[in-house]
């Protein structure tokens, strides 16, 4: 069996769902604990009882009624120690790895330390850059834990949530009553949302139901 590749001395036991640029900025200012990812397949009503619709784990399909069984969540389980996949580059002098956000944030841009070795990971692919989903785990910067898994409709999201997601609070100071800001909060998290899954038939209108994952730092 592979060894577990260890963050302050705890097992990291797998990766977290992906991130866009802006995204990987909040998870990092630790404004993020909380993404929401589609349920596929969707779950559908079956004379009066839910059933998944063609389960792919296990055989047949998993019966629930108040309360929907995550014990299959392609996301993990409560409890999980998961890192941040991210972007990296290769240096240009000094030939080893970097996290490509700094650098196209203009940040000073460190060399990627080996949490196997402790050293910096000198850079043995062929590209100059390797995307966020190729990431090796002993390149991980940033690690959290899952405190919480649930399943709900998109639509349930709350203005705390919305925050929770990512959102930053920069309202002008004239507007900033309690319902304009719950109406902006979910408002953008409506856009985000529609941006990445209403093109694969998962928009916020649809109502569909989601993974909720939520996390906070390690250490």
């Amino acid at each position: 069996m592979k060894e577990k590749i260890l963050y302050h001395g705890i097992p990291i036991v797998g990766r977290m769902p992906l991130f866009n640029a802006e995204m990987r900025q909040a998870v990092r200012d630790d404004r993020k604990g909380q993404t929401r990812r589609p349920i596929d397949p969707q779950p559908v009503l079956v004379s009066d009882a839910w059933r998944w619709k063609n389960i792919a784990w296990g055989v047949g399909g998993a019966q629930i009624s108040d309360e929907f069984i995550v014990d299959h969540c392609p996301y993990g389980k409560p409890g999980d120690v998961r890192h941040l996949r991210e972007p990296l580059m290769k240096g240009a002098t000094t030939r080893v790895a970097y996290y490509r956000d700094d650098w196209n944030l203009r940040q000073i841009a460190t060399p990627v330390i080996s949490l196997i070795t402790g050293k910096p990971i000198v850079w043995r692919w062929k590209r100059d850059t390797l995307t966020s989903i190729h990431m090796p785990t002993e390149a991980a910067r940033i690690v959290r834990r899952t405190t919480d898994l649930r399943v709900e409709r998109i639509q349930e999201i709350t203005p705390g949530d919305a925050i929770y997601e990512g959102y930053q609070l920069d309202l002008p100071s004239a507007k900033n009553s309690d319902v304009y800001t719950d109406r902006m909060l979910v408002a953008w998290f409506r856009t985000l949302w529609n941006s990445i899954y209403a093109k694969h038939g998962h928009g916020f209108d649809v109502n569909p139901w989601v993974w909720v994952i939520e996390f906070k730092k390690v250490v």
